[in-house]
């Protein structure tokens, strides 16, 4: 009888519950505790992948850009920037599968690591695999009608007076500098977007909606395979002056070429379609195409050429100034189609040309001074059609006014810009 009451007075006895509890819930909150560490684990294993994976693809896209071989960059980049061991690795340069397939554009990375768990291992058949994949692709970032060359610290583009620039495309520049692209006083550019390889500062002279694209990748030369000039059997030079009569000049067919060692117009003109080329001669001024005050010129089918037979001088110049009036449009097809005016490239130096004074203008077509700093300044008024601008540097100052249009048939059509950016 003293065992049994015992008994009953442990049985009754409530001392001791909540240990007992504890106890028996004591695996429970291990487990949960373990399998959180290792969620974790794999979690911040996952994202120190993904990133791996995504600096990888970025490289290979813009090695592809720069015409590198893409997985080699991808490579390179993952000896740098991936801490894991892996277990699978795959650069595809043009993917093998998903929304990028075969596009050679494009690079795909995938990444897997093997990764050892403490608590999960002891119910898991096999070791945890961390797999992530991430594809970076050269995209179409906008259309552009003004490209500035210029790849040092330089400013590339710079708008400033009282300037007004209404485009309707983007402008580009691959100046490296801190203001690759600048704009200031009283300015107004209505342009988008805005793209350098280096930085575009914040302005209140940019229209809105303009899209600022600082950092991104280097834009192509779309003038680097026309050819080289080589012009023969160069005239005097020829110059037009103040008349009532309007004068024609030019080959004798569309399809050909004149040369003149300087053109120099102060009265209406008509330039017959062809090529013309400027020769700069061999003097310490090189001559010139210059429309002064009372020059009046209309050609269509017209490319002009600034040159010089002498590859070690610069080349032919170009100054408009005072009241000059230009109705000129490029050729339509040909070697030269859709290129106005084309400065050799081989100049041995960096010159400037410039628009001066209040030329009410009419232009269509490619404009290409790879080795200039143009200028716009003073009272330009200047309507362009189809405008492709390419030059080393540009400038809008003064009260110039530049405003472009375009028809969606033209040849002069503006450039695709490029941006290399994750697209999956």
């Amino acid at each position: 009888m003293t065992l049994m009451r015992r008994l009953r007075t442990i049985w009754r006895n409530e001392t001791g519950n909540a240990l007992m509890i504890g106890a028996f819930s004591m695996p429970l909150l291990i487990g949960s505790a373990g399998l959180a560490v290792d969620t974790v684990q794999l979690s911040l294993w996952k994202r120190q992948l993904q990133r791996a994976a995504d600096s990888a693809a970025l490289a290979g896209a813009h090695a592809r850009v720069q015409g590198a071989p893409a997985k080699a960059a991808a490579e390179r980049d993952l000896a740098y920037n991936n801490a894991l061991a892996l277990s699978e690795q795959s650069i595809q340069n043009a993917p093998e599968e998903g929304p990028f397939a075969n596009n050679p554009q494009a690079v795909r990375v995938v990444l897997a690591s093997e990764r050892p768990t403490g608590f999960m291992a002891y119910f898991l058949p096999t070791t945890p695999v961390v797999r992530v994949e991430a594809t970076a692709a050269v995209t179409v970032t906008g259309k552009f009608c003004m490209i500035a060359l210029e790849d040092s610290t330089e400013t590339g583009v710079t708008f400033t007076g009282n300037t007004t620039v209404d485009l309707g495309c983007g402008v580009a520049t691959n100046s490296r500098s801190t203001a690759a692209i600048s704009a200031a006083g009283s300015s107004s550019v209505a342009a988008t977007p805005l793209m350098a390889v280096g930085g575009v500062p914040a302005s209140n002279s940019y229209v809105q909606p303009t899209t600022l694209l600082p950092y991104s990748p280097k834009q192509p030369n779309p003038f680097a395979d026309l050819p080289l000039p080589s012009p023969s059997n160069c005239q005097a030079e020829r110059k037009i002056n103040p008349s009532s009569t309007r004068e024609e000049i030019g080959p004798a067919t569309a399809d050909g070429a004149v040369c003149f060692n300087g053109l120099d117009i102060n009265g209406p003109v008509t330039l017959k379609p062809g090529v013309y080329y400027i020769n700069g001669g061999n003097g310490n001024n090189p001559n010139s195409l210059n429309l002064g005050a009372q020059a009046n010129v209309i050609g269509k089918g017209v490319t002009i050429i600034f040159t010089n037979t002498n590859t070690n001088r610069s080349p032919a110049g170009l100054s408009i100034h005072g009241q000059a009036v230009m109705d000129l449009a490029a050729p339509a097809s040909g070697t030269w189609g859709g290129v106005l005016f084309y400065q050799d490239p081989r100049a041995p130096a960096l010159n400037t040309m410039t628009i001066n004074g209040t030329s009410g203008s009419k232009l269509e077509g490619g404009m290409y001074f790879p080795r200039a700093h143009l200028t716009f300044n003073g009272n330009t008024s200047m309507t362009t059609e189809c405008m492709q601008l390419v030059a080393r540097r540009l400038t809008f100052s003064g009260n110039s006014k530049v405003r472009n249009i375009c028809d969606k048939d033209s040849k002069s059509q503006a450039f695709d810009g490029t941006q290399v950016r994750l697209v999956a």
